[in-house]
């Protein structure tokens, strides 16, 4: 599960002129970056299908990855992580993936399957097909805080995309992530 705090800060008040609450007027300016939340305009990624997963994406149980060689040799294969962290391959076997991240994985592959493929006049690609959800659960000042489930391949600034972001108290400067 992934935690995301949303730490509140606070103006200090001149205290030297007494006022009294009801003549405080709110603040016409908007809290920095809350419009970049509220107009929705940022790309959620909520069926993880068919998404560029970044190099450093670190892969878990129910992804899926699908790997294509075309060429002098041909061979395309979609594969699920099992429970185990592994990839069943027809041509190769096991190989173990979870918890690698997304160029680790490539990297293997590409090693296990050059060895029963001719790779070197061949082109070989791997993409990830499929993300996992996770349930993020996001709390303090934020619009909506609670626990939701995203898929995986978000980053915490695209969960914030989910709850509306910081609340007039909230800020986007003082952000907590907790694994």
């Amino acid at each position: 599960d992934l935690v995301c705090v949303f730490r509140v800060s606070f103006k200090v008040l001149d205290t030297v002129e007494m006022v009294r609450p009801e003549f405080i007027e709110a603040e016409e300016d908007p809290v920095f970056g809350q419009e970049v939340f509220r107009n929705n305009r940022i790309q959620f990624f909520e069926s993880a299908k068919d998404v560029i997963a970044p190099d450093n994406y670190k892969l878990g149980i129910g992804d899926k990855l699908a790997l294509s060689v075309w060429g002098f040799s041909d061979y395309n294969e979609q594969f699920t992580i099992t429970a185990n962290g592994h990839i069943d391959s027809k041509l190769v076997g096991r190989v173990y993936v979870k918890g690698l991240s997304f160029d680790g994985a490539r990297k293997l592959l590409r090693r296990k399957f050059g060895q029963v493929l001719d790779l070197s006049r061949s082109e070989m690609e791997i993409t990830l097909q499929y993300s996992r959800d996770i349930k993020v659960n996001i709390v303090g000042e934020v619009l909506n805080p609670g626990s939701y489930n995203i898929a995986a391949v978000n980053s915490a600034f695209n969960a914030m995309v989910v709850v509306g972001g910081p609340t007039e108290f909230g800020s986007v400067r003082n952000i907590l992530v907790k694994r």
